[in-house]
């Protein structure tokens, strides 16, 4: 009894129904009539499910290993010895055995060679070719300074003039022509171009590792480029006699392959538009002639003449092409050593995509604005004189050289300072001193500019940081 509307009956027997119903009262005890009934029926108790016992499966016993398959022996290391691993045993599935993962050998240093072989900087060429109807001619490289090196820029082709083979003819001579080859236009004979100057002021300094040299080219209409052949023991005696190593239209060159002990003669050509050389002038040094402080202190009292700073030739204001006829294309083909007809044909066209291709400009075989940039470059008349007093002034903050390494001067303390502005290139002190860590300096400088890595800030890397660094 109670108020309350629910109420758990416990203590019923499992598996057993019941009928319930319930009555209410009053407060004084009257009672209802029963309610309706319900029925329910206790569940079961569940029975027990013994679990099976399962008898464990013998684990056999494995064989053991009788054989191997093995990797390749590694190399041979320091302590004389060399391994490798087991590819797979039989028979299959075993275990253990005595596989020989290791034997005896004789170690062997590896060569401490540079890995990188070192860029090609001179080559010794074989004679050029007879000139081709594309007044061309080609050559080939016999050998390469220094020993073992790669790449480089040999200069296998060059610009000729090209003159067609005379046909003989079957009439008897005009008694009114001359016994000389150079008589009337009937004789069909080929053109001889001027031969030009020779440089002048060739100045050969053997320093403590390298060679310096200098020269001014001559300023007359018919020089082209000045040819520089090198010989050991004795002077050259042709412009083909000894190792060509340089050629090009610059006043300095730095011979970085002369070794220790050897005498070498340097003679010295200026090439006209034929490339026929003029006389040479033949100098020799060695290394070690001078100490480098003698020459800086030779290069600074022999400047070149202010005159050279200025260029000479032909400014290109124009775009030419093929078919065009005028000046402008005269003065293209004297630069390009092809005749001068104001004719801009093939052959022309040619020679353009020549340059380009040389200075790694878009072969389209027409001056465009790159192409007339590039030509103006080497040949514009634009530039003032400067005068020397100017120079005076600014030399202090211009990198002019020669460098070397173990040279202390002011040069070198103002190169130390503009590669300094870049501080992924030199992190060093300015010293003045040109030591390992400038030397360094400027290899770091000259493969970020893609110019060759030397250590030596020769006139390339100079003009490059003159450009970007000053």
């Amino acid at each position: 009894p109670g108020t309350t509307q629910t109420y758990i009956l416990a203590g019923l027997s499992p598996s057993t129904t019941y009928y319930i119903s319930i009555k209410s009262s009053d407060s004084a005890g009257n009672m209802s009539t029963i309610s309706n009934i319900i029925t329910t029926t206790t569940l079961a108790i569940p029975v027990a499910t013994p679990t099976p016992t399962i008898s464990p499966t013998p684990t056999p016993t494995p064989q053991i290993c009788s054989s191997f398959t093995y990797s390749l022996f590694s190399s041979c290391q320091p302590n004389g010895t060399q391994s490798r691993t087991v590819i797979s045993p039989s028979p299959s599935g075993c275990t253990g055995g005595s596989p020989s993962l290791t034997q005896s050998c004789v170690y062997t240093p590896p060569v401490t060679a540079s890995t990188t072989p070192q860029i090609c900087s001179s080559f010794a060429y074989s004679s050029f070719s007879s000139c081709q109807p594309n007044n061309t001619q080609s050559r080939t490289t016999i050998s390469s300074l220094p020993d073992g090196c790669a790449g480089g820029s040999p200069q296998l082709t060059q610009s000729c003039a090209y003159q067609p083979q005379q046909v003989s003819s079957n009439s008897p001579p005009s008694s009114s022509s001359s016994g000389s080859s150079s008589g009337g236009g009937g004789g069909g004979g080929s053109i001889s171009l001027p031969v030009s100057s020779a440089p002048s002021s060739f100045q050969v300094l053997g320093a403590e590792n390298q060679v310096l040299i200098k020269w001014v080219n001559p300023s007359d209409s018919n020089f082209v480029r000045t040819r520089i052949i090198r010989k050991e023991g004795s002077s050259p005696s042709s412009v083909s006699d000894g190792l060509t190593i340089y050629e090009g239209d610059k006043q300095e060159f730095t011979d970085t392959t002369a070794k220790l002990g050897v005498r070498y003669y340097y003679a010295i050509y200026g090439l006209n538009r034929s490339l026929t050389p003029s006389s040479p002038t033949v100098v020799s040094a060695s290394l070690g002639d001078k100490t480098n402080a003698e020459v800086t202190k030779a290069i600074s009292q022999t400047a070149a003449p202010q005159t050279a700073l200025k260029k000479s030739g032909y400014t290109f204001t124009k775009n030419l092409k093929l078919g065009d006829r005028n000046d402008n294309v005269k003065a293209l083909q004297e630069k390009l050593s092809v005749s001068p007809t104001g004719y801009f044909g093939p052959l022309t066209r040619q020679a353009v995509i020549n340059f380009q291709k040389k200075y790694n400009i878009q072969q389209t075989g027409t001056v465009g604005p790159i192409t007339r940039a590039k030509l103006n470059e080497f040949y514009s008349s634009s530039l003032p004189d400067i005068p020397s007093s100017t120079l005076q002034t600014t030399a202090t903050g211009i990198l002019t050289g020669p460098f070397a390494f173990g040279y202390r001067n002011e040069q070198v303390k103002l190169l130390q300072q503009m590669l300094s502005k870049d501080p992924s290139i030199y992190t060093s002190p300015v010293t003045g001193y040109y030591g390992p860590l400038t030397r360094q300096a400027v290899i770091n400088f000259q493969k970020k500019y893609n110019i060759q890595q030397t250590g030596i800030a020769g006139p390339k890397t100079r003009e490059k940081m003159n450009e970007i660094l000053k």
